[in-house]
């Protein structure tokens, strides 16, 4: 095996800190590509809207349980 010099091994360094960095850059692509990021705000966008429905249900089902009560008043003074 070859030994190296300094030189050499400062070119190989810088070599090896170009590359690393060229695969972070086509990484950080890759993400932008499929979509990664639009996918995790598409979900959290989602999951307010989740939150927001299960939030009107709660308030719908305590309505038809006051209506119920209400109906069930009208029926004995009716009845």
């Amino acid at each position: 095996m070859p030994k190296h010099t300094i030189d050499s091994l400062k070119i190989l360094v810088q070599s090896l800190r170009t590359e690393r960095n060229n695969f972070r850059a086509m990484y950080e692509h890759a993400k932008k590509a499929s979509g990664v990021e639009k996918l995790k705000h598409t979900i959290t966008e989602l999951r307010a809207i989740i939150k927001t429905q299960q939030e009107v249900i709660e308030l719908q089902q305590e309505q038809i349980v006051a209506l119920k009560l209400r109906v069930e008043e009208l029926e004995r003074i009716i009845w």
